[in-house]
């Protein structure tokens, strides 16, 4: 709609105007050893070792965030050593970020102003200074990015199909049977996504078993549905993966 444009373009012009002096810094600190001085990014056959347990000997990284690590690929292929290209990259998916909250706020509360004034908040709030001024810092950007993203499919799937729809308000389904299942897909690739930047993703499970409870006044023994549990199986299948399978004790990155 018209208000939804306006808006969104309130929140491109006013975090451009908060951000765009971070277009003249330079790479520092951990973006020497992530960025400036990694040849792996420079090359794309090195591309699969993100999936490895080779990753924090090659990257640079304490922690598994592949899916960060990939986008300092895509950055070096297009800009090579050019930092202000990488912090356009980031403020980029800020932007991005703040105008998912907005539609998420927006759906909670039944009220584009509502969902105006979260993503102002989020957008300007000193709290997102380093993770969008910092290069190495986009992981907080990417994951929340992703975990907004899968919320919001989350709450779609919600949705009764059509068939629910015909037989409990009597009228034609305007959407093909199965059509949530969709957004189930989308929710659970959003969320696969988030574990990848950063592990604080697994709390997505508890966020939606809150939302069930406190907002959708869910009973107990109704809030734990096949599709709540499988949310669950993915952290700790995620988590199991991280600490077992691709954890090299004693390894730190290369120096």
């Amino acid at each position: 709609t018209t208000k939804d444009l306006s808006f969104v373009s309130l929140l491109i012009i006013l975090g451009v105007a908060l951000y765009a002096n971070t277009f003249f810094n330079s790479f520092v600190y951990d973006d020497a050893a992530t960025i400036q001085e990694n040849l792996f990014i420079r090359d794309w056959r090195n591309l699969p070792r993100i999936f490895s347990g080779q990753y924090y000997q090659f990257f640079e990284e304490y922690s598994f965030r592949p899916l960060v690590t990939f986008t300092y690929f895509w950055d070096y292929y297009w800009w090579k050593n050019y930092p202000w290209c990488y912090h356009l990259t980031s403020l980029l998916l800020h932007l991005l970020t703040a105008v998912t909250v907005y539609l998420l706020a927006a759906k909670l509360f039944k009220r584009r102003e509502g969902g105006l004034l979260t993503a102002l908040i989020f957008l300007a709030h000193p709290v997102q200074t380093e993770a969008v001024a910092g290069i190495s810092f986009r992981e907080d950007i990417l994951c929340a990015l992703f975990f907004f993203l899968a919320f919001i499919f989350f709450l779609k799937s919600k949705r009764k199909t059509g068939e629910e729809r015909e037989k409990t308000y009597n009228l034609p389904s305007t959407r093909p049977p199965g059509y949530p299942a969709i957004y189930s897909v989308l929710s659970f690739l959003c969320f696969s996504l988030a574990l990848l930047s950063k592990e604080m993703a697994v709390t997505l499970p508890l966020v939606i078993v809150a939302y069930e409870f406190l907002a959708r006044k869910t009973r107990i023994k109704g809030i734990f549905p096949t599709k709540i549990i499988i949310y669950f199986a993915f952290s700790l299948v995620f988590l199991y993966l991280r600490f077992r399978v691709l954890y090299q004790k004693g390894s730190l990155p290369a120096t």
